[in-house]
């Protein structure tokens, strides 16, 4: 009688061991007694896969943590540029940094506690805030040397007068110099320290994103607008319009200049095509376009609007089809397309 009831108190206490709850600070992070927010980042993980997928989720959370300060960063960015091309770049450079953050830094995540409770595996893992900040100055210095190396450079092409090769010098500056911005807000906003101060990069940035926009409005694009177009003044308009916002001129009249540096030449074939739909006409436009580089008398790209989905349709009227349809051809809709595609030439600000 007495080893049964031996044996019973056994497989009791096994069993409440088993199911003995996790530490409330699996739940919140934040109130491990040893790992306190002032000093660290936490995050926990679990899986009943195995301890290795646990471990990659409480890394991935320590992960999301470093970008979330990257990403607020560039989202107050681009909200105070307050346009199409501040948001584009810093989603781009924002979107580096992250990769960034979530993969050079990792080396800095630790295990700290696994718990197995019948097959389910949770883990802690902890940042250390004073580790990190270690790790981002000496990522600040490097890119501030790198920064340097690469303004010096661009600096002599533009002094030269070589403003194509300037323009791709500019770039590579333009993002070591938002990537040592995120690095500099995550280290006080993460680590709470701010990094050495290097005043001359952002006068040598500066000086050099206005030689930039300089030798951007320097810049003519002539428009020549064929094919079967029956609204041709609008279609100048929207495109107009639509290079203005990207920091460039647009000149209607379609020829290539007697003097061609600078110069460029936008061809768009416009084609109206019509038919009988079932409750009435229906109209769509067809927009292709090439530029070309009047000095070297050289096809740079093909353009590509399909995206735009310029089709509209009446119950009675061919014209008010073909009017919703241009109606869809407006700088807004224009501005982004041609961003992206003309960006692999001239990188817009």
């Amino acid at each position: 009688m007495m080893l049964r009831l031996l044996l019973i108190g056994s497989v009791f206490l096994s069993c409440a061991a088993k199911h003995e709850p996790l530490p409330g600070y699996y739940q919140r992070p934040g109130t491990h007694p040893r790992y306190r927010p002032a000093g660290y980042l936490t995050a926990v993980g679990q899986s009943g896969v195995s301890r290795q997928d646990a471990e990659a989720k409480a890394f991935a959370g320590l992960s999301q943590q470093l970008s979330a300060v990257v990403s607020s960063h560039f989202q107050s960015l681009f909200e105070q540029a307050g346009t199409a091309a501040g948001e584009e770049e810093s989603k781009r450079i924002r979107s580096r940094v992250e990769v960034q953050s979530a993969f050079l830094h990792a080396e800095l995540f630790k295990v700290v506690e696994t718990v197995e409770r019948e097959g389910w595996f949770s883990v802690f893992a902890v940042l250390d805030r004073r580790e990190l900040a270690l790790l981002l100055e000496r990522d600040y210095e490097q890119k501030a040397a790198e920064f340097g190396r690469h303004s010096q450079a661009a600096k002599q092409r533009l002094d030269s007068g070589d403003l194509g090769r300037f323009g791709e010098g500019f770039e590579a500056v333009s993002d070591l110099y938002r990537q040592l911005e995120g690095v500099e807000a995550m280290k006080a906003r993460v680590a709470g320290s701010p990094t050495a101060q290097h005043p001359e990069l952002a006068s040598q940035y500066n000086a050099l994103a206005a030689a930039w926009q300089r030798w951007l409005a320097s810049l003519r694009f002539h428009l020549a607008l064929e094919g079967r177009c029956g609204a041709q003044e609008s279609v100048t308009a929207a495109f107009g319009q639509a290079f203005q916002n990207l920091g460039l001129t647009l000149v209607p009249g379609g020829a290539c200049p007697v003097e061609p540096l600078g110069q460029y030449l936008l061809t768009l074939n416009l084609d109206e095509q019509c038919r009988p739909g079932s409750f009435g006409p229906l109209c769509a436009l067809t927009l292709v376009g090439t530029m070309q580089d009047c000095a070297r008398k050289k096809a740079l790209l093909s353009l590509d609007f399909s995206a735009l989905n310029l089709k509209g349709a009446h119950t009675e009227q061919q014209r008010l089809a073909l009017a919703e349809a241009y109606a869809k051809l407006t700088p807004a809709a224009l501005e982004p397309l041609l961003r992206r595609q003309l960006e692999a030439f001239f990188p817009l600000r």
